[in-house]
């Protein structure tokens, strides 16, 4: 919950008359945050073993567009890939 409060005063000056907004939504943002925290603790507790290999397989994904061989040539309505 810091964190978020935190993430969410940073980006205040930011957004200007959206803050308000932000505010407004504000309690459903610390009840996910609350669910998600509470789900990833029971897991921890469950588990032993991390999931270590999510990183490797969506490090690739984040990269689109980044890098010129990850890039999806979008011309003409059809996806392939560059070469």
């Amino acid at each position: 919950m810091k964190g978020m409060t935190l993430a969410l005063l940073i980006i205040a000056p930011l957004l200007g008359e959206g803050f308000l907004c932000i505010m407004f939504a504000l309690p459903l943002f610390y009840a996910v945050g609350i669910v998600v925290g509470r789900v990833v603790d029971w897991q921890r507790e469950r588990r032993k073993a991390t999931l270590s290999c999510v990183a490797p397989v969506l490090l690739p994904l984040c990269l689109e567009g980044v890098i010129p061989e990850l890039t999806v040539n979008r011309q003409n309505g059809s996806l392939s890939w560059s070469a």
